[in-house]
This record gives C-alpha cells, sequence and structure tokens, in this order.
C-alpha cells in the first residue's frame, strides 16, 4: 500500500513538471521547490488561468527570505484570496523556505483549482492579429474570457523585470536626492542660526564695549572737574595770604 501511494505520488510530481513544462515562464523549472520560493514562477503560472488579478510587475526575484514572503504576501492578498486559495502564514513560511513538498502541494491544489473553476489546463494559443481587424471587433478586458487568457511570453516578463529595476533605481535616486535635500536644507539653517548668534554677540559686546568707555570718559571728566576744583580752592588760599603779607608789609613800613 505504500509503494503505491509512493508511486501515486510519484505520477502526481511527473505530471506537474509535464504540466508546468508547457507553461511559458521566464526560467525553467529544475526544481520546483527551489523555483517557486519567491513566488515569481506561481505570479506567471497564474496570470496565464487568471490574468485580470495578477500584474507582474509586483513580483521582482529575490534572494533573502523576507522578500520572498513578501512577494507571497502580495501573491496571496492580490490573487489567492480572490480565487478561494488564500494561503496560511504557515504554508508561506514554507514556501519561502524551499519545505521539500510545499510547492509540489501548492501547484497541485492550483491545478485542481483551475479545473474546478472549468478553465482548460492547455495553455491558451495566442489569437493571430488577422482576427481582430475588422473595426469594432477589437476585445476588452471583460470580454475576453479568463480560459483564452493569453500566455505571458519570456520577452514579456523580461521587458517587465526591466522596468520594475528601472522603477526601483529611480525610486532609489529620487529618496538619496530628497535625502541630501533635506541635508542640506538643515546645514543652511544651522549656518544662518550661528551666523545670527554671531552677529548678536559682537553687537552686544560693541554696545558692552561702548557703555565702558562712556562710563570710563564720565569717571574721567568728573575726577578733572574734581582736580580743577581743588586747584580753584588753593589759589584762593594763596591769594588770600599773599594779601594778608602785603597788609603786613604796611603796616610795618609805617
Amino acid at each position: 500500500m505504500a509503494n503505491e501511494d509512493k508511486k501515486d505520488t510519484k505520477n502526481q510530481v511527473e505530471e506537474l513538471y509535464a504540466w508546468v513544462s508547457k507553461i511559458p515562464l521566464s526560467k525553467p523549472t529544475k526544481n520546483l521547490s527551489r523555483d517557486l520560493s519567491d513566488a515569481v514562477i506561481m505570479a506567471e503560472i497564474l496570470k496565464v488561468y487568471y490574468p485580470r488579478y495578477v500584474d507582474l510587475h509586483n513580483y521582482v526575484s529575490v534572494n533573502s527570505i523576507t522578500a520572498k514572503k513578501d512577494n507571497w504576501n502580495m501573491l496571496n492578498r492580490k490573487v489567492l484570496s480572490k480565487i478561494d486559495m488564500k494561503l496560511t502564514k504557515s504554508v508561506i513560511n514554507q514556501l519561502a523556505n524551499c519545505h521539500p513538498g510545499a510547492a509540489e502541494n501548492m501547484l497541485l491544489e492550483i491545478r485542481k483549482k483551475i479545473v474546478q473553476d472549468g478553465i482548460d489546463l492547455q495553455v491558451p494559443q495566442k489569437q493571430p492579429q488577422n482576427d481582430f481587424v475588422e473595426e469594432g471587433n477589437i476585445p476588452n478586458d471583460e470580454s475576453v474570457p479568463s480560459s483564452v487568457a493569453q500566455p505571458t511570453s519570456k520577452s514579456l516578463d523580461s521587458k517587465t523585470s526591466i522596468f520594475s529595476r528601472a522603477k526601483q533605481m529611480i525610486s532609489f535616486i529620487f529618496g538619496w536626492f530628497i535625502s541630501w535635500l533635506c541635508i542640506w536644507n538643515y546645514f543652511q539653517d544651522t549656518k544662518f542660526h550661528l551666523t545670527n548668534q554671531l552677529r548678536n554677540f559682537l553687537e552686544e559686546n560693541a554696545k558692552a564695549s561702548n557703555e565702558k568707555n562712556m562710563n570710563e570718559e564720565n569717571d574721567v571728566r568728573v575726577k578733572i572737574v574734581q582736580k580743577m576744583q581743588e586747584l580753584h580752592v588753593m589759589m584762593c588760599n594763596l591769594n588770600h595770604k599773599l594779601t594778608y603779607l602785603e597788609s603786613i608789609t604796611k603796616l610795618k613800613d609805617l
């Protein structure tokens, strides 16, 4: 019985590889657990069968476990939850950490869901451009059923990846420029405040120095006036003495 279960599991895995190999992906799948760990390949598969829910530019190949979980959480929120396939945190953790069998089980569930929704597992062929040349016969997203959605090509995924990287680079440069501008404004404000403080300091010192000089001049002026008054008193005393001596001399002469 155990051997039969192993054989069935092996057959299912082989069917999965055969099914996935027919889907045009951005890279070949050699190890499902590793290749699906960042959710990019899963997004590309879902884009084929549920195109209206998937925007491939949201999913970029990453290496860190945290970034892989972020991809899975986004796919879970924007796509899987809308097709009643919402994953638990435990399953997301297993997928991001390449847990053995997690990717295979996920693909099996996706495959069952596609069949249950009545979508043909065969990869739909791209419609020839001539079929829609007639005026007024150009289809839109609402008129095209999900079962005949166009597959994602390698060139489109490559362009999407390039645009995503360019978008990230532009965001990084813009963020760096804003940071630099904030730092520059901060230093300009600091320089302005320091200049004002220095100017105020010099003005206060000059004012204090002027007041000190004025006080010193007043002190000198007061001292000079006092000295002149003292000299005046001395001269008056001398005049009195001279007058007294002259009067005595006259008396002696008489």
